[in-house]
């Protein structure tokens, strides 16, 4: 549940736990927020907005990630591949500076 420490405070944790590098490269976001994140300031696009209203943050292999996405799917959830998982690293987690934005009309 990546509410109340933002998407890169949670990746963050599964990266220190698990000993690996993980590089944020999608975020998925309600429509019209990045708007509102920068009118108020809120560091939203680097990965620390701490919203009320996040989703899960779930890891699986490269070759599970369409399975996963059409489980979710079949049971009227949405899902989004927003990264990597780097085998080895040093536990740390980034989003990177190209970060795409998915603005979606409902998570």
């Amino acid at each position: 549940d990546v509410t109340g420490f933002g998407i890169l405070g949670h990746a963050l944790n599964m990266a220190e736990q698990s000993k690996v590098t993980i590089e944020i490269q999608t975020l998925p976001v309600i429509k019209w927020t990045p708007k509102i994140a920068e009118t108020l300031r809120i560091p939203l696009l680097e990965g620390e907005g701490v919203e009320t209203a996040g989703g899960a943050l779930v890891s699986v292999s490269p070759r599970k990630m369409d399975e996963l996405l059409k489980a979710l799917s079949d049971k009227d959830c949405k899902g989004y591949e927003i990264g990597v998982v780097v085998e080895k690293g040093d536990g740390k987690a980034y989003v990177r500076k190209d970060v795409k934005v998915l603005e979606i009309l409902s998570l």
